[in-house]
């Protein structure tokens, strides 16, 4: 998989097991390159095309991207849509088991209207099972005791629930040790997702990296 960038004709190889660091040392060029990133995926200005072979897919629908590690939300709406649908299959299995639920919820409602000075009221005669996920509460648990513990989570869940196939991560280097970097490129190869580091200054280069870096002076240099 490839993505190109137009605006400084950089293409970047996307590759399973070979995490890609693309290093911006102008602050220009990091701040323009974040700005259209997030403005194609916005539905904006488009300054990147990715593609496969000849098949091109759109950025918002195969890239999945994390601009502040401590502000991850793992049940932002399109995670959340994701795990209700993929509950939902399983729910619809489930015929018998529903049907006992719904007519013991129809049971107490009929005792509760009873009892009320008013009855002209009207309710639905089943549920779907989305409502009654939003009901209880159904969502995924953030609370981790590392940030690398939360970040090899989230590459789970984006991988396996949102269904993305590439994750771009801005900075990340500032925040995790080597050990850690490599733990989170274990945890993306048994997803089999592709990573993206986007970083502001050149640091070491790990074993697996593919290293590209846009200096001060705007030379390409690929290590």
């Amino acid at each position: 998989m490839k993505l190109a960038y137009g605006k400084y004709q950089i293409c970047l190889e996307l590759r399973e097991n070979e995490p890609v660091v693309f290093v911006l040392e102008n602050p220009h060029v990091f701040a323009e390159f974040l700005q259209d990133f997030q403005n194609q995926i916005s539905g904006m200005e488009e300054s990147f095309v990715l593609s496969e072979g000849e098949k091109e897919y759109k950025l918002s629908k195969a890239v999945d991207y994390m601009m502040d590690p401590f502000s991850l939300d793992f049940n932002k709406k399109a995670i959340l849509n994701k795990l209700y649908a993929k509950m939902n299959v399983l729910g619809d299995e489930m015929v018998q088991e529903k049907a006992e639920v719904n007519a013991g919820m129809l049971r107490i409602l009929e005792i509760i209207l009873e009892e009320l000075p008013y009855q002209n009221v009207e309710y639905q005669y089943d549920f779907a099972w989305q409502e009654l996920f939003k009901l209880y509460g159904v969502k995924i648990n953030c609370e981790y005791e590392s940030l690398i513990e939360k970040l090899t989570e989230y590459i789970k869940i984006s991988s396996t629930l949102a269904g993305f196939g590439v994750l771009l991560l801005v900075n990340v280097k500032n925040y995790l040790t080597e050990e850690e970097l490599k733990e989170l490129y274990q945890q993306a190869a048994y997803s089999k997702m592709k990573l993206l580091l986007v970083e502001g200054q050149e640091r070491e280069k790990l074993e697996a990296e593919n290293v590209t870096i846009i200096d001060k002076d705007l030379c390409v240099i690929v290590k």
